[in-house]
């Protein structure tokens, strides 16, 4: 059990956290306090929030997920840093990472990531959807031309096929509506689920079973980002994403997410295969998957389910509030300017 590690379980080593502006990160910096590791913030963003939780020689700036020079960047940086693991908390980064994970291995650097191949499909919505649906229940969903528009029953939910958060994502509840957007293979149509929504985070071990499943009822989202939730323990969740993570053979922290239909039952809307913005609540209710994320990831602890127990957590509620953090001028303006050509940046 985490509960019974050693104080300082991380020490030596050095990790590097990208998308710090996001919460993901943010949350991660903050589960792995006290716990020995030297955190290496990194974002495209000199405005990014968790840069300035760590020291000034501890920010790295570097391109955007999507740039193809993004992944020799973050490996000039580990190489520059000295640094041990990686943590990618963006989507966009973690199928290019995944992909020339041998090139890190060579240089004894690991990634706290999942295979490129299952990540292919749970990235891709439609694909997850073809896959999942002789798994567990899930939304009836089509790639959006590939029927009538007039035959549709609605509401429906368009989002993008590949995209994370609520970005894209619109509820049509009239025909006239839409006709009013442009429909293209890039998206999928999806039934509107009308009941409560729930995240699952997971932790799955080296051996590809999950040790952790917490599911928590999103009670108020802003913007898709879940402001207050609570943890609940239902068995049916628990089973429904334990079956997911591991059909699709992801390792590490897994966050999954399912919405009840208008008959009550849960069913499944995606998947994100790293550590997502509001885990920081399941490691307040007693499991901390960042540590345990890290601990696997690097080969100092094997967390393996040798019975058919989930580990235990307790009732615990969130909610969300903004925290001040302050920096003076010259950090900003450090940051700001190191953002040159090359294709890593660090604030001097």
């Amino acid at each position: 059990m985490v509960s019974t590690l050693d104080i300082k379980p991380l020490a030596g080593l050095r990790l590097l956290v990208t998308g710090a502006g996001g919460p993901a990160a943010i949350g991660f910096m903050k589960d792995l306090e006290g716990h020995g590791a030297t955190l290496i913030a990194a974002d495209a963003d000199p405005m990014a929030a968790g840069l300035y939780l760590v020291p000034e020689d501890q920010r790295v700036l570097l391109p955007l997920g999507r740039d193809p020079g993004f992944v020799d960047a973050v490996l000039e940086a580990c190489i520059q840093l000295d640094v041990d693991g990686v943590v990618p908390t963006c989507d966009a980064e973690l199928i290019p990472l995944a992909q020339r994970a041998k090139q890190f291995e060579r240089l004894d650097i690991w990634l706290a990531t999942s295979r490129a191949q299952s990540l292919s499909l749970v990235l891709d919505k439609w694909l997850l959807h073809q896959r999942c649906r002789s798994v567990v229940p899930v939304p009836v969903t089509t790639v959006a031309p590939s029927a009538p528009l007039r035959t549709w029953n609605l509401p429906v939910i368009l989002k993008p096929r590949v995209g994370s958060g609520s970005r894209g994502i619109r509820l049509v509840e009239t025909h006239e509506e839409l006709g009013n957007h442009a429909i293209d293979t890039s998206l999928i149509c999806q039934e509107f689920l009308p009941g409560a929504e729930y995240s699952v985070d997971c932790f799955a071990g080296h051996d590809g079973r999950v040790i952790a499943a917490v599911p928590r009822e999103r009670l108020k989202v802003d913007s898709g980002v879940a402001m207050t939730s609570r943890t609940v323990r239902d068995p049916e969740l628990q089973a429904l994403a334990v079956a997911v993570v591991e059909a699709l053979d992801l390792r590490y922290a897994v966050n999954v997410q399912f919405r009840r239909d208008v008959d009550g039952q849960p069913r499944l809307l995606e998947i994100n295969p790293r550590l997502a913005g509001t885990m920081r609540l399941t490691s307040l209710a007693g499991i901390n998957l960042p540590l345990m994320t890290v601990l696997a990831a690097s080969g100092r602890k094997q967390f393996i389910r040798d019975d058919d127990a989930l580990l235990p957590f307790s009732d615990t509620v969130i909610v969300r509030t903004l925290q001040e953090h302050v920096v003076s001028g010259d950090e900003l303006d450090a940051m700001r300017t190191s953002t040159a050509t090359q294709p890593f940046a660090k604030a001097s």
